[in-house]
């Protein structure tokens, strides 16, 4: 709650000396539409973008891609991380040497095997954007909305070889491959994050 307080609050005092940046603002080579992802949030229906090559977005919202990148890379965000962390000292300071055996193997599967949905679905409101955005910026109250229409695409398939194509990391696996290996893949974390409050 105070995170979200502070964020608008920021937004807020930024908006006060600040040019919104648009699609209709930037030079029209470096965008291109993205055929096939239209989606109707906040209040109507929206054709998205992507900047061609994404070494030319602007570094305000460069810096969210990273951070979305690298928890979809790792397979777990910052906080979760920190979780095991804590809980693997707290194991460490009672003697319990099978607690932290657990946790570091969850940790080491997570890391290797898993990839959250929600990190792809964050990834993507970084990289796709529409005509209203500001792409000066990753506002977290207009992309939730933006977030929650892509988990509601009615063609998941669809939207994630073309997200996995536009981020540049398809490979030989089928799409339905790709899908089974997500649905396991979060069974696989929702039992680990069961595990690691229980502990």
């Amino acid at each position: 709650m105070l995170k979200t307080l502070l964020r608008r609050l920021g937004n807020w005092l930024t908006s006060l000396g600040y040019e919104k940046l648009t699609v209709d603002k930037v030079n029209s080579k470096l965008i291109e539409r993205v055929d096939g992802l239209s989606l109707f949030y906040n209040g109507k229906q929206r054709q998205l973008y992507k900047y061609v090559n994404q070494a030319d977005m602007v570094s305000a919202r460069e810096v969210w891609h990273l951070a979305y990148d690298q928890e979809l890379g790792i397979g777990l965000s910052r906080e979760h991380l920190l979780k095991y962390v804590d809980k693997t000292i707290a194991a460490n300071d009672k003697g319990e040497v099978s607690k932290i055996g657990e946790l570091m193997f969850m940790l080491k599967d997570t890391l290797e095997n898993c990839t959250p949905n929600d990190a792809i679905y964050n990834l993507a409101s970084v990289m796709y954007f529409d005509r209203d955005e500001d792409l000066k910026k990753w506002d977290a109250d207009w992309n939730a909305e933006k977030i929650a229409a892509f988990k509601n695409h009615p063609d998941q398939a669809f939207f994630l070889t073309r997200f996995f194509k536009d981020l540049g990391r398809q490979g030989e696996q089928s799409v339905t491959d790709t899908l089974t290996y997500l649905r396991q893949s979060n069974l696989k974390l929702k039992a680990y994050s069961r595990l690691l409050s229980e502990s």
